[in-house]
């Protein structure tokens, strides 16, 4: 008899894999619980995105600096050198070989804005730029640690671990706690990961939407019906958890009717977004039947949104994604060498 094959990957299961993680099994029940976390994640990702304008005031010059962080993680582990929180962010960090064509093929985003955005950097203190060579400056006030972040990620995988436990194997009980020591001992390694996962699911909402921020004030919307739906299944009205899986699960969210909308001040005080902008990019969202206005100026979402397919693809893209990466953790917590319980 041969090796034991992933019937789904058709790959050959590694033992190991067998007795002690078992990575399809996990990754599978991870996609099969989606409407008990995904909640979570659209709130992880509007806190995220949002407290990330307000330092920076512009999504476009984020990406390019979650680009720069990335070289910088990318680096340490090509070297096998994984540094915690403390340690990445105690000295200024080089990148060599910089390339601006890359950057902005990367992030589709023109050259000469990289450029520009790279030259406020270095103005503002940040980064310091010698021909292809980046030295980051950690010493400027103005880098800002992702600790809020790490706090809603580990929220977030606590929720998934839970969803776990219908496993018969999986017996572990891993709080946001202890996520967090795990997150921060092993940072470069893990926010390397993170933002592997983060950077592509920007950039796709980035292209779909035309900038982060039309597409922020979208998802604060569709955050409201999302919520909409999470109280009729926990009520079971009309609609169970068994009836809502990942093809699904975002035309469902379009079907639902909220009670109530969200105004535009509303949306710029979640978003940090200007109230100018806000509104703008509203009448975008409407006059391509994303959103629609009531009588009392609050907004929520239209089924016959034009972008509407697009987005439901890109959603069971993105739910793949992040199931990959949350499975990737987990085996890195329960069966390396990197293991919590080290």
């Amino acid at each position: 008899m041969g090796d034991p094959i992933d019937i789904k990957t058709k790959q050959i299961i590694n033992p190991k894999d067998i007795s002690t993680f078992k990575r399809t099994e996990v990754f599978s029940k991870l996609e099969e619980n989606i409407t008990k976390s995904w909640g979570a994640w659209g709130q992880l990702q509007q806190r995220w995105c949002s407290q990330s304008f307000k330092a920076y005031k512009d999504y476009d010059k984020f990406l390019v600096w979650m680009y720069l962080n990335n070289k910088a993680y990318t680096n340490l582990s090509h070297k096998f050198v994984y540094q915690s929180l403390e340690e990445f962010y105690k000295d200024s960090v080089k990148i060599d070989r910089v390339n601006l064509i890359e950057i902005s093929e990367y992030l589709n985003i023109p050259k000469e804005t990289i450029r520009r955005k790279i030259n406020e950097f270095q103005e503002e203190g940040v980064l310091l730029r010698k021909g292809k060579e980046i030295m980051l400056l950690r010493e400027s006030a103005f880098i800002e640690r992702p600790e809020e972040a790490i706090g809603y990620l580990s929220i977030y995988i606590e929720k998934k671990i839970d969803s776990l436990r219908e496993l018969e194997w999986f017996n572990h009980k891993i709080n946001k706690e202890k996520i967090e020591i795990f997150i921060k001992k092993n940072f470069s390694m893990f926010w390397q990961m993170f933002y592997n996962l983060q950077l592509p699911y920007l950039i796709r909402h980035r292209k779909l939407f035309g900038d982060l921020e039309t597409w922020n004030i979208w998802g604060i919307i569709a955050l409201n019906h999302q919520t909409c739906l999470q109280k009729k299944l926990d009520k079971d009205m009309k609609i169970s958890y068994e009836d809502v899986n990942v093809n699904n699960y975002f035309n469902t969210i379009l079907d639902q009717k909220p009670s109530y909308g969200i105004n535009a001040s509303s949306i710029s005080d979640i978003s940090t977004i200007p109230r100018a902008t806000v509104i703008r990019k509203l009448k975008w969202l409407t006059a391509n039947k994303m959103t629609k206005k009531d009588k009392n100026l609050e907004y929520s979402m239209m089924k016959q949104g034009k972008l509407n397919k697009q987005i439901s693809i890109n959603f069971i893209i993105n739910q793949n994604e992040v199931c990959k990466f949350v499975t990737d953790i987990l085996e890195l917590m329960l069966n390396s060498k990197f293991s919590i319980n080290e």
